[in-house]
């Protein structure tokens, strides 16, 4: 497997899984699922920004290592966020 193709199976993976809980908006927030959305798509462009910085046909190691490296230079991890605010809407929604 090349970094096109890592890179290609990823994506597909986050919006398939986006598209198979995409009923759970009902149960989140505005925000939680705002916030959600984000982090789909700036893990997504993450993958591509990579992507694009390695060349189609790196290793999946490289691809990898040059991911890895653009999430430590993130202030902030949008995933992270999202799953930290998730759990706070749930955990409201539980004492009510």
């Amino acid at each position: 497997m090349n970094a096109k193709l890592m890179q290609v199976e990823m994506v597909k993976a986050i919006r398939e899984e986006f598209e198979h809980n995409l009923s759970q908006q009902l149960y989140l927030s505005d925000g939680a699922w705002s916030l959600l959305v984000f982090a789909k798509e700036e893990s997504i462009r993450i993958i591509q920004t990579a992507g694009g910085q390695v060349g189609d046909e790196a290793s999946v190691m490289e691809f990898s290592a040059m991911l890895f490296e653009l999430m430590r230079g993130l202030k902030s991890n949008p995933v992270k966020e999202a799953i930290s605010l998730v759990k706070k809407d749930m955990k409201r929604k539980v004492e009510i």
